[in-house]
């Protein structure tokens, strides 16, 4: 197996850079306008302030991807707002997969052998209240003021919830559509 060191530096922006919700969105529809083949972008649905919780499934021949008998690995990043290097990190990867597939045998294999779904943000209210701020809990949680991390069902939770915000259902939700062997939440 031959690792070429890919810097995307020119054409997307680092892992520190606060590039706002409306620029994942674009730049996803993009991926898929480029490489139509290989990309579907949707969303999970709005966030109480109206925003869109973007997907993308990447994998070769994508329009028939829940057909293709491929294991699926979903990743998801930002789910507390102020963490931004998860949601730059997918959606480098995104870039990388696409613009590699036809280039390196290494990604075309991985590619045609798995379904990747990548959420960037599930969390954009939250981000769009950090204020560019990495520092202290300011767009940490949603805009209901729910900390992600700790509202999803778990083995350890006693009783029956009566109440998850908005993005936590839209996430669970997507989980039942889309089921995955691996799932990753990346956090900083």
């Amino acid at each position: 197996m031959h690792f070429e060191f890919w810097d995307p530096a020119d054409e997307f922006p680092d892992l520190n850079t606060y590039f706002d919700n409306n620029y994942i969105g674009k730049s996803l529809s993009q991926l898929q306008a480029n490489y139509p083949n290989l990309v579907r972008t949707s969303s999970l649905g709005k966030t109480p302030h109206g925003r869109d919780i973007n997907e993308v499934t990447i994998t070769s021949n994508v329009s028939h991807w829940r057909t293709a008998n491929k294991p699926s690995v979903k990743y998801l990043a930002n789910m507390h707002g102020n963490e931004i290097r998860g949601r730059g990190l997918l959606m480098k990867l995104a870039h990388f997969l696409t613009k590699k597939y036809d280039s390196d045998p290494d990604v075309k294999k991985i590619m045609d052998n798995t379904v990747f779904h990548l959420i960037p943000t599930i969390n954009p209210d939250g981000f769009a209240s950090a204020a560019h701020s990495c520092s202290g809990v300011t767009g940490r949680y949603t805009s209901d003021g729910t900390d992600m991390n700790r509202d999803f069902p778990s083995h350890w939770m006693s009783g029956e919830r009566l109440k998850f915000a908005v993005e936590t259902k839209l996430v669970m939700n997507y989980a039942k559509t889309a089921p995955s062997v691996l799932g990753i939440s990346f956090h900083d």
